[in-house]
């Protein structure tokens, strides 16, 4: 999502992280400027600010506002549900399962958020030219592992769970780029 990036400013040149940064300080009031006016009070250039939109993804500048005000505004939300209902020692049942819910779909669009597309979208390739996938887990991980590799084979990838690592297989198959493992 576009205000992790800006928060890590990855790769950023030195213009971009002043517009980055003056973002992420008046999210609240980004509606209200254009690209030109976002690059003088960040005292870059109007080609800094598209730059930095395409950078993290965005087709433009408008898309790059629209969709940093759509997840301030979701980040606002969760943030006001997850302070609304705290858990504290006095909680009962209800007030748990009441919050619960609301906890889960907060740490999931924030895991959803951390994404880094272009990773994922090359994490997703090797996997589909794989002739192999191995899924490493033990313990609690280990039954997440024979999960994803069932799931895995029922879209024709041939794939396995493995307890614990098998650092034979790996330097044994070092060389081997269709096999991936995870």
């Amino acid at each position: 999502m576009i205000i992790e990036q800006l928060k890590e400013q990855n790769n950023f040149t030195n213009g971009e992280v002043l517009v980055a940064t003056f973002v992420l300080t008046h999210l609240d009031d980004l509606s209200s400027y254009t690209a030109s006016q976002l690059a003088k009070d960040s005292y870059t250039s109007t080609s800094t600010v598209v730059r930095l939109c395409q950078k993290v993804g965005a087709g433009g500048y408008q898309d790059f506002r629209q969709k940093v005000l759509l997840e301030a505004r979701e980040y606002k939300y969760f943030d006001k549900v997850i302070q609304s209902t705290p858990i504290n020692e006095k909680s009962t049942y209800d007030d748990v399962v009441d919050v619960l819910p609301k906890i889960y779909e907060s740490c999931i669009y924030k895991t959803k958020s951390a994404f880094d597309v272009f990773s994922i979208l090359r994490i997703v390739n090797k996997i589909r030219n794989a002739t192999i996938v191995e899924i490493y887990g033990m313990g609690v991980t280990y039954t997440v592992a024979e999960s994803a590799a069932f799931k895995l084979s029922t879209i024709g990838i041939h794939s396995y769970a493995l307890n614990g690592i098998n650092e034979h297989s790996l330097i044994a198959n070092k060389k081997k780029q269709n096999k991936v493992g995870i």
